[in-house]
């Protein structure tokens, strides 16, 4: 854990190695510091019991039900930092109303609800895990419960390389759900739905790994840190 911290303020320096530790705090906290992890483990428990959710897991896909044929391709179910969530959905300048939010590994749901505090015209979640996509199901009914109004939320349960954009202006989000072969699949359909029902679109990447996908795409990259890209078309 002290070596790990060490090679980061040597490599990225103290500023930078501070800021991953408060957004992927699982990695700098949780294995080493068990109070500091218990502490931030009931704060996010009382985040939730607000938004009237349960989210808050770290999940191996081998320990899940997928739909199709990427399981190899998918990344482990690892909840959205929602300080950081709610960041980069208040920096941008679009008209919500116009506008429809869809998160692409949606998992349970929490980026779904956090969408909602925004008035966009509807929120869709796509998630190919099986017991993920029913637990964003009972979160998203809870939340109805408890909220007033809203745009309307959908989870879909299906795989993302078979998923169609809406021909609405749209927000897409991924927080490093799949890897190259499956992102590669997202965007020629995007691009081809661009080709056939030229909009506006912006895309939001998390953990872009595979950024380099995108960057020979049609979208154009915007912004760009070390903890996530956004792009935009045209």
């Amino acid at each position: 854990m002290l070596a790990r911290l060490l090679r980061s303020i040597q490599t990225r320096g103290l500023l930078t190695t501070l800021r991953h530790a408060l957004i992927y705090h699982r990695h700098y906290l949780y294995e080493g510091c068990p109070r500091v992890a218990g502490l931030w483990f009931q704060a996010r428990r009382g985040f939730e019991r607000i938004l009237g959710m349960k989210s808050e897991a770290i999940v191996e896909l081998r320990d899940l039900t997928v739909t199709g044929s990427n399981r190899v391709h998918g990344s482990r179910y690892e909840p959205t930092d929602a300080r950081l969530f709610l960041h980069i959905l208040g920096s941008l300048d679009i008209n919500h109303p116009e506008w429809t939010f869809v998160d692409l590994g949606s998992g349970m749901g929490r980026t779904l609800l956090l969408a909602a505090r925004f008035p966009f015209h509807k929120i869709v979640g796509v998630e190919f895990a099986v017991e993920l996509h029913e637990i964003a199901v009972k979160n998203i009914r809870r939340h109805a419960v408890r909220s007033r109004g809203g745009p309307s939320i959908v989870a879909l349960c299906g795989d993302a390389a078979e998923w169609e954009p809406p021909r609405t202006k749209t927000l897409i989000y991924l927080y490093n759900p799949f890897n190259e072969r499956v992102i590669t699949q997202v965007v020629g359909n995007i691009e081809r739905s661009l080709r056939e029902y030229p909009r506006d679109l912006r895309l939001i990447y998390v953990s872009p790994k595979h950024h380099e996908v995108f960057d020979r795409s049609v979208l154009r990259k915007v912004r760009s840190t070390e903890i996530y890209a956004m792009y935009r078309y045209p």
